[in-house]
């Protein structure tokens, strides 16, 4: 493996890193600017869509910049501007300035858009599938240290120390891209990017518009929707629900990365080449389906960790619908496809927290609607979902074959 695609798979890794640093100790931070427990679970929705409407708006910016400029100067800069973050996030007690923070991270939070890019500037139609599992390998070996380590700088020093540590990962991770990096856009096909596609909307309308790409981002962004239930909640439904501590919370994120680490680097490839694509992401959304409810369903926490291990396994349909649409474009456009897909996901971190936050103060309330407390309800509602993508998936016929069929050009792009 060539040294920019590691110092790709790196950054990948520390930006999971990063994020799971500080959701073990979230909860606890914003408690200490709440009034009670519902305040503080609807501020932590808030907290999260802050950074996700930020990274909405930026990511389809970012990917038509590092079509046009190259991904090396655009993924190097963004790693700058979190590190900065992250450093002032770990120096203030001011709520105001946590909420300016995650703007700053979220307009910064290039990182998955353009490393996604490069991944497919490198990969070809043998290769792709398996190299955006690694890519999911290195977010997921990401949350087996992130959270542990957050939740132990947490409970031992502050917390704030876990957003120093991830400012001091962030910014020698920029020094390491320095020296190792290299552009994987030739210039020559690199394209001038019109005023109009920075509108993440138009980019949107413009990937949906093709016909071989538009049933994927359908199930893309549906799992999107249930996938972000997790991060959302989870801190705060096992604390209230089993009990459990910062380190308790870290731990069980670790070894929810444990199993998604093995999954996504040694089964993607394998189940995709047994069963196709297809049958490949059918049999992820399904067993997804089971996982949420169980999450929601069980009564004690030890019922938590069999049910993670197989979520993980069941998580490959995601690299694997991925690597499905990106083959239906151009690597020329695949800055702009990426940064559609990151706005997608980006939108829906943006109003799943709301939800899963909204749900979960609302019915684990001392008096909830109808008297009926559900304190798994946030997981139901996660689980709803992933059966409606596996309904669109089943139901939709994605083209297949090159990256020709299906599309339009994109109508910000003069060439």
């Amino acid at each position: 493996m060539n040294p920019s695609l590691v110092f790709i798979l790196v950054t990948i890794f520390l930006d999971a890193v990063g994020i799971g640093l500080v959701f073990p100790i979230l909860p606890s931070l914003l408690k200490e600017h709440a009034s009670d427990p519902q305040a503080a679970t609807r501020m932590f929705g808030w907290f999260i869509s802050l950074y996700a409407l930020m990274q909405f708006l930026a990511s389809p910016v970012l990917g038509a910049l590092s079509d046009r400029f190259g991904r090396r100067p655009v993924l190097l800069l963004s790693l700058v501007g979190a590190g900065i973050d992250y450093l002032i996030m770990a120096n203030t007690s001011s709520l105001f300035i946590l909420f300016l923070g995650r703007i700053v991270a979220g307009l910064t939070g290039a990182s998955m858009t353009v490393a996604s890019s490069y991944v497919s500037d490198t990969s070809n139609d043998s290769n792709r599938a398996s190299r955006f599992g690694y890519v999911n390998a290195a977010f997921g070996l990401g949350f087996v240290v992130g959270p542990a380590v957050g939740g132990w700088l947490g409970a031992t020093f502050s917390t704030h120390a876990p957003f120093l540590a991830a400012a001091i990962m962030n910014l020698t991770n920029v020094a390491f891209g320095l020296f190792v990096l290299r552009e994987s856009l030739p210039k020559e096909k690199r394209r001038r990017v019109a005023f109009s596609s920075l509108n993440p909307f138009r980019s949107l309308a413009w990937a949906l518009r093709m016909p071989a790409v538009r049933p994927g981002l359908v199930v893309l962004f549906l799992s999107f929707l249930a996938g972000h239930v997790p991060p959302s909640i989870w801190a705060i439904y096992t604390g209230e629900r089993y009990g459990w501590d910062t380190r308790a919370v870290g731990l069980s994120l670790s070894a929810y990365g444990i199993c998604m680490t093995f999954s996504q680097a040694v089964l993607t490839g394998r189940l995709t080449t047994l069963l196709g694509e297809r049958r490949t992401i059918g049999f992820g959304l399904a067993t997804l389906v089971a996982c949420f409810a169980g999450f929601g369903l069980a009564p004690y926490g030890w019922m938590i960790f069999p049910l993670l291990m197989v979520d993980s396994v069941a998580s490959i349909s995601g690299p694997v619908m991925q690597a499905q649409v990106s083959g239906h474009i151009p690597q020329a456009n695949q800055g702009e496809l990426q940064g559609t897909i990151v706005s997608l996901m980006s939108l829906a971190s943006m109003l799943t927290p709301l939800l899963a936050t909204q749900l979960h103060a609302t019915f684990s309330a001392p008096e909830p609607p109808f008297g009926l407390q559900i304190p798994g309800i946030a997981f139901f509602a996660g689980a709803v979902l992933f059966l409606a993508a596996a309904v669109v998936h089943v139901s939709g016929n994605p083209a297949s074959g090159s990256c020709a069929k299906g599309l339009s050009t994109p109508p910000s792009t003069p060439h």
